[in-house]
């Protein structure tokens, strides 16, 4: 999580900005340990949330875990982005993924 974080506020987001997480462990055993450090990261309002046991097994893998948030800044040249585009800019609090999303339509 700490990992999570550190990416999120180098985007210009934070934990309390994710919608979704998935997290797969190699143990099942581990997820009553998975929920109470869950709680620490996220004492009110935590985000959606799916488990599953791994369906591999990699040597030393004991957790692997997938975040989706809201990401306020854009790190792309906006005038660029919004020449390529063919609907209207919506500003800056506009998710990154749209944004991301929206470039790849007008680069093909």
């Amino acid at each position: 999580m700490t990992n999570i974080q550190a990416i999120l506020e180098e985007a210009g987001s934070s934990l309390d900005k994710i919608v979704s997480v998935t997290v797969g462990l190699a143990d099942e055993n581990d997820f009553a340990g998975m929920n109470e450090e869950w709680l620490k990261w996220f004492p009110a309002n935590p985000p959606a949330r799916q488990g599953a046991k791994l369906p591999v097994r990699v040597p030393g893998l004991k957790v692997s875990i997938a975040a989706i948030a809201e990401a306020l800044q854009i790190r792309l040249d906006r005038a660029t982005v919004a020449a390529r585009r063919s609907e209207p800019y919506v500003g800056p609090a506009e998710p990154w993924r749209a944004e991301f999303v929206s470039c790849l339509k007008a680069a093909n």
